[in-house]
């Protein structure tokens, strides 16, 4: 017995010198620091106030707020990974013009001599958390105009960037109806990220993905309990399973699969879009955009972009996969930071590009209507 008590003892000693050990390596080489949550802050009244969620998405759609604007993306740099056009404090400034739209103002109605193409999307078309003039919309433009000129078409390209962080499917449809083709574009593109497909998602299913990244950001940027406050161990632990939880609640593998109500609506809205512009005389292009994980190695989704490529070419819609020019890419040296997987400037141009070489042949000549749309 009491032999086996000492080795109990002896076991039991070793098992928490390793621990103690692990913690030790944990803190030394791979801290997980404390550091503000990134936050998008709009300038009001001489203040710079928060916006999170579909708050920030009011403050650039509802018609009351669409009016100029100042912004800021606010990164913590003891993270590294700060890109150049970031201030000494992380920070990443934009604005919004009159119209509440990015980018310069473009006259109503449309000037003679003007090839105008309005993109229509998400966070991804709108340029999160990088300066006015990295979005993909306008590092195309140049693109665009020098081919024209090449072409001896005295036409002035412009881009109308109608993206607007948060927005589904349905509100890229909504924008199109109610304000991209106000402004008389010679081609709509929309850019279509993977999270555009929960359009109408079961209450339960909101409420838990709403949960899952409540968790996952409190875990990551919110203060430690528990043994979480003195264990470096125990803090991964804890959000290992919070990002596993927010992992699973966004599978777009299961989103759209054939019999997903979500990938269902996701269709019926493309196709609204479609008949939209079909119904302007104006062409529509669709631009697929990866998620930024796993660009070199296994991505995870390739059977969800192969859903939606399938749906476009049964529909007619022309269209192009960035995931193909993304490929073998390191995910990190595209995102804005390593708390914001959005495309920092250098994946922007390197999605202006192909959408350049993919628009080049179908762009309009002058007095041109495409009766395919």
């Amino acid at each position: 017995m009491q032999r086996w008590i000492v080795r109990s003892g002896v076991a039991g000693t070793a098992c928490v010198l390793a621990l103690l050990a692990l913690e030790g390596g944990a803190r030394l080489f791979f801290p997980l620091h404390e550091y503000r949550e990134p936050g998008v802050f709009v300038h009001v009244n001489g203040k710079w106030l928060p916006t999170t969620g579909t708050a920030g998405a009011r403050l650039l759609s509802e018609p009351e707020q669409l009016v100029e604007r100042e912004f800021q993306w606010r990164y913590d740099l003891r993270w590294g990974h700060g890109r150049p056009y970031m201030d000494a404090e992380g920070n990443v400034s934009g604005r919004t013009n009159a119209d509440g739209l990015r980018g310069p103002l473009v006259s109503r109605p449309k000037p003679e001599g003007v090839l105008r193409i309005a993109a229509v999307g998400d966070s991804f078309t709108f340029g999160h958390g990088v300066p006015d003039d990295a979005p993909w919309v306008f590092q195309l433009r140049p693109i665009l105009q020098a081919e024209l000129d090449r072409r001896g078409d005295a036409r002035v390209v412009e881009l109308v960037d109608f993206g607007v962080p948060g927005f589904t499917s349905k509100e890229v449809a909504d924008t199109i109806e109610e304000r991209a083709l106000d402004y008389e574009p010679d081609l709509i593109v929309y850019a279509l990220f993977l999270n555009d497909v929960f359009v109408t998602p079961a209450p339960r299913t909101a409420d838990d993905a709403a949960g899952a990244v409540s968790r996952y950001h409190e875990v990551l940027y919110g203060e430690r309990h528990g043994l979480a406050r003195a264990s470096e161990l125990v803090r991964r632990w804890e959000l290992a399973r919070a990002a596993r939880r927010y992992a699973v609640e966004y599978d777009y593998a299961q989103a759209y699969a054939s019999d997903s109500r979500d990938w269902r609506t996701c269709q019926d809205q493309i196709r609204r879009m479609k008949r939209l512009c079909q119904a302007a005389a104006t062409p529509f292009y669709v631009v697929i955009f990866p998620d930024l994980i796993g660009l070199d190695g296994a991505y995870p989704w390739a059977a969800a972009h192969a859903e939606i490529r399938a749906f476009l070419g049964r529909e007619e819609i022309a269209s192009h996969d960035l995931y193909q020019d993304f490929k073998g890419s390191p995910p990190e040296a595209l995102w804005v930071h390593p708390t914001d997987h959005h495309p920092n400037e250098v994946a922007h141009r390197l999605a202006a590009g192909a959408i350049a070489t993919a628009l080049t042949p179908l762009l309009p000549v002058p007095g041109q209507v495409d009766e395919e749309h």
